[in-house]
């Protein structure tokens, strides 16, 4: 079979390894990724928090219902009880009781 360019798998091969299962089983341990949310107690939905911003040097008021990716290891022991975590494309500071396992990707 004719290759079009170095490396590029024929019909044949990439049909094997499509079906191959343990190529199947790698991706998919790879992609389950527990996911985060912050909630505090005694607030609800719609209400108001303020987060610090370790890029922008202050605090940033955000409204509730938020996921999070924590960026540290939060199994670890973290000395001033804080985790930093992304947001969108930021920063921030989380306390670490406030950080909620929601489940997985």
């Amino acid at each position: 079979m004719k290759q079009y360019a170095t490396g590029s798998f024929s019909a044949e091969e990439l049909l094997k390894k499509l079906v191959d299962q343990a190529w199947f089983e790698e991706d998919l341990r790879e992609s389950c990724n527990p996911l985060y949310m912050y909630q505090e107690e005694g607030k609800t939905s719609g209400d108001t928090v303020w987060l610090y911003s370790t890029t922008r040097k202050t605090y940033v008021s955000m409204k509730l219902n938020f996921s999070i990716a924590p960026i540290e290891d939060i199994r670890e022991e973290h000395s001033d009880n804080n985790v930093m975590c992304l947001i969108c494309h930021d920063v921030y500071l989380i306390p670490y009781d406030n950080i909620r396992c929601v489940g997985y990707n």
